[in-house]
């Protein structure tokens, strides 16, 4: 007997220390499994579905744990800042910090990965060069 399809449950969990978070809930070959995401990172239940949709179909096509969660621009920019950034010198923090607020967070911070395509960021790239003559 194969597995129906499913997408899970999303709920809310309020926490007495620290920042309140969704919990995504689903089924593995029966076994109840769960992953947990800052509210702050995705405000609304409909923002973490859209997140959740590459894994979702993942999942459902017969993915194995770990199921991949879709990331989007916004955390590998956060990744960046947190763990790389500090490494380098003073002047080259100041000057990527800026232009990843600025520039570029704005305009790809929700896009997820798998949706980046070369051509679209080439052209980004070339628009952003003519702006600043």
């Amino acid at each position: 007997m194969g597995q129906s399809y499913q997408r899970g449950s999303i709920r809310k969990i309020h926490r007495l220390r620290g920042d309140d978070v969704w919990e995504w809930r689903y089924r593995i070959h029966g076994k109840m499994k769960q992953q947990k995401f800052k509210i702050a990172d995705y405000p609304t239940e409909k923002a973490l579905w859209k997140h959740l949709d590459i894994s979702v179909r993942l999942l459902n096509e017969g993915a194995v744990e770990p199921v991949p969660v879709a990331v989007d621009m916004g955390t590998v920019i956060k990744r960046y800042r947190d763990e790389y950034l500090p490494a380098l010198a003073k002047s080259t923090r100041n000057t990527d910090g800026s232009m990843m607020k600025v520039h570029i967070e704005p305009k790809w911070g929700s896009v997820r990965i798998a949706d980046v395509r070369p051509m679209a960021v080439d052209e980004w790239l070339r628009s952003s060069s003519r702006r600043g003559r």
